[in-house]
């Protein structure tokens, strides 16, 4: 029996293989039980996309670092950084999404990335010179928290990577820490446009 709720996938990054929900399947059982919140970290989204390719792009700046994404969803902008920094680990709160990450790990062989249950509130005791969010500026009401856990990172002297969806309440999030913004770019992506910031102190 599976230990999966959705039946596996394949897609194809840049020469990787990544499992994924299959996403009729997902919108199906949503629709008989939407009890619960939409799984949103079962889709690989336009930003998570955009997101990789940057980390493709700017190897150089992962090589030999430590990472850790947060929100990772399926984790895949960790998977590709795995291809320079020294160790990745890749989080998120919901304890299936780490399922599907620690099964993408194993079967791509990454000896360098771990997978972990950590909602992003709970950031005090992680350390990384690297930092990757990848649409996480989507609800005002998370906005407080994001900012410390930027504070946060930028105090310890670690880079900040994000890439979010082009809209009015991600341009609200980037003037509350746009004092810490050192390069901001946009990139097409599945006809969505993305904003990839980088921030540091």
């Amino acid at each position: 029996m599976s230990v999966f709720s959705y039946t596996m996938v394949f897609c194809e990054f840049n020469g990787m293989r990544i499992a994924v929900p299959e996403p009729q399947e997902v919108e199906q059982k949503f629709r008989e039980d939407n009890s619960s919140p939409f799984p949103f970290w079962t889709r690989l989204w336009p930003s998570s996309y955009a997101l990789a390719q940057y980390v493709e792009e700017e190897q150089d700046i992962f090589r030999d670092r430590s990472v850790i994404e947060f929100g990772a969803g399926i984790g895949l902008p960790s998977l590709v950084a795995s291809r320079t920094a020294s160790r990745v680990l890749s989080t998120d709160h919901d304890a299936e999404s780490v399922k599907w990450m620690e099964w993408n790990i194993q079967m791509l062989g990454l000896a360098n990335v771990r997978a972990k249950q950590l909602d992003w509130t709970d950031y005090a005791k992680e350390k990384a010179d690297i930092v990757l969010l990848s649409d996480v500026s989507y609800d005002p009401g998370c906005f407080d928290v994001l900012s410390r856990l930027i504070h946060h990172f930028i105090g310890t002297g670690s880079l900040l990577i994000m890439a979010m969806p082009e809209r009015i309440i991600s341009s609200h999030f980037l003037g509350m820490i746009g004092e810490h913004v050192q390069f901001s770019k946009t990139t097409l992506v599945e006809e969505k446009t993305v904003i990839i910031t980088r921030l540091g102190s």
